[in-house]
């Protein structure tokens, strides 16, 4: 960004070319002595270009609250799933990774409002019911865990009554 507002720069003051890239500055100067009005086009194509691929989506908050999570700060790492949650209201991964947040945080109340936000409108996700189990079982409300993960294991087709299949 700032090798374009160099070049942005140059097209307005001529010759300056502080902090700009060797081969950027190389390309202005060939520009140069065309005309300004061709390094004004390039320089505000340029500009916008940055401007538009900027923007950020749900993807791009997802990805970063991934670093944040990674890294430990997930405080952090919720305050951006939220905005990618907000950029698209059907983003399971980010819902999913929330959870966890919540989880890790050890706020497992905020962490089932969240899975059942996702189960909402995705109600087989077996991520959100073993997310839902796991956070009930932490609050020590067995019942509810048990239950929940029994749903969870018949989404996948496996019966938990089953004694032949004990593990």
């Amino acid at each position: 960004m700032k090798w374009m507002l160099n070049l942005f720069g140059l097209c307005i003051l001529g010759n300056n070319r502080v902090g700009m890239p060797r081969s950027h500055f190389i390309i202005s100067r060939i520009l140069y002595p065309y005309s300004f009005r061709v390094i004004k086009t390039v320089s505000i194509y340029l500009i916008l270009m940055t401007l538009l691929f900027s923007c950020t989506s749900a993807e791009t908050y997802w990805q970063r609250a991934d670093i944040a999570m990674n890294q430990g700060h997930y405080a952090e790492a919720i305050r951006l799933l939220d905005k990618a949650i907000a950029e698209d209201k059907f983003f399971s991964p980010a819902f999913l990774d929330k959870g966890m947040c919540y989880e890790m945080l050890e706020k497992d109340d905020s962490a089932i409002i969240v899975y059942n936000q996702l189960l909402s409108f995705d109600p087989e996700n077996i991520m959100a019911l073993y997310g839902v189990g796991l956070s009930y079982y932490r609050l020590e409300k067995y019942d509810e865990a048990i239950s929940i993960l029994e749903a969870a294991m018949k989404s996948k087709g496996f019966n938990p009554h089953d004694s032949s299949r004990q593990v």
